[in-house]
């Protein structure tokens, strides 16, 4: 949410400033005056997207070891009974993701 308000404000003052008017260069071409607009509205757009993305991380991922000996299940089929079924499933979810 606040990279957003960042990135829509940074725009709304990039389109302010694109419109105000230069003391030093008087323009007779109105396709002048567009063209700085665009201009600012790019460089503003990418800027605000630059500053948007996301720095890599730099945490050390540990993986932990995976068991490469385990019991294959041999108790299939549900009892419809919520408490047994739950610990079946686990145990089968462990095997199945290596942690077992």
């Amino acid at each position: 949410m606040v990279k957003a308000q960042v990135i829509l404000a940074a725009a709304l003052v990039g389109s302010a400033s694109a419109f105000n008017a230069s003391p030093m260069k008087m323009s007779a071409v109105a396709t002048e005056g567009r063209r700085d607009f665009l201009k600012a509205i790019t460089w503003t757009t990418t800027a605000a997207v630059v500053a948007s993305v996301p720095l890599a991380a730099t945490a050390e991922v540990v993986v932990p070891p995976q068991s490469t000996e385990y019991k294959f299940p041999d108790d299939w089929g549900l009892k419809y009974n919520y408490e047994q079924d739950a610990e079946k499933v686990k145990n089968h979810m462990f095997t199945a993701t290596g942690l077992a």
